[in-house]
């Protein structure tokens, strides 16, 4: 459900606000400085929160290895270990659930409350929608019956151990876009949900498509 994504940057957006996130083109190690860079690697350094929010940031992968990182207790971190690689930065649009998941992570560092809870808070109580519950498989095999099943995952979203939600499992997040034009907040917000042939063309992110309306204009 990669609607979660644009939930994700609505997030990103309403941190900067608060001051938990200083800017989109800090750098996203900033935000990880435990991080262990690995000796050969010399682009991660340079990625920004812009890169992941636009998916113009590299990786070190042909397909997302989703069952490596999903193994582990920090999906974060093991996302962070594909960001970056020998091509540098080359700006090209790669759409990516892993940048989006480095984000998550990002924001419930900073907030010190789970995804989830975060986002019920911030997002969805203010647009009385339906809070969130989080969801941690207890094993190898819920989480791939969770993964690959087909039916409606309801109010809940995916989470790891530290209560950090995947990105493209966040359950049944979107209201109508009538009923979000009546909150107040959802004036500022504007989710347009992008079709496939936009994303292959278009390298960047409009402040009507993920954003709050004042994230690019302050940062770039």
């Amino acid at each position: 459900m990669s609607v979660t994504k644009s939930i994700v940057s609505l997030l990103t957006g309403i941190a900067l606000d608060q001051g938990l996130i200083g800017s989109i083109d800090d750098h996203v190690l900033d935000y990880f400085p435990d991080y262990k860079i690995k000796r050969w690697e010399k682009t991660i350094q340079k990625v920004t929160l812009k890169n992941l929010l636009t998916m113009t940031a590299p990786y070190k992968y042909k397909s997302e290895p989703w069952s490596k990182i999903c193994v582990q207790d920090d999906w974060s971190i093991a996302a962070l270990d594909f960001l970056g690689g020998r091509r540098g930065m080359t700006g090209e649009f790669q759409y990516s659930t892993l940048g989006i998941h480095i984000l998550t992570g990002i924001i419930t560092a900073v907030s010190q409350m789970t995804t989830t809870d975060y986002a019920n808070q911030y997002l969805f109580k203010p647009l009385a929608i339906t809070p969130r519950k989080l969801y941690v498989a207890p094993d190898g095999e819920a989480h791939k019956a969770f993964t690959v099943r087909k039916t409606p995952k309801g109010t809940i979203w995916f989470s790891d151990n530290k209560g950090v939600g995947a990105a493209g499992y966040g359950g049944s997040l979107m209201k109508t876009r009538a009923a979000m034009r009546r909150s107040a907040i959802a004036e500022m917000l504007f989710i347009s949900i992008p079709k496939r042939n936009w994303l292959r063309r278009s390298p960047a992110i409009s402040s009507r498509q993920c954003l709050t309306g004042s994230i690019l204009s302050k940062n770039t």
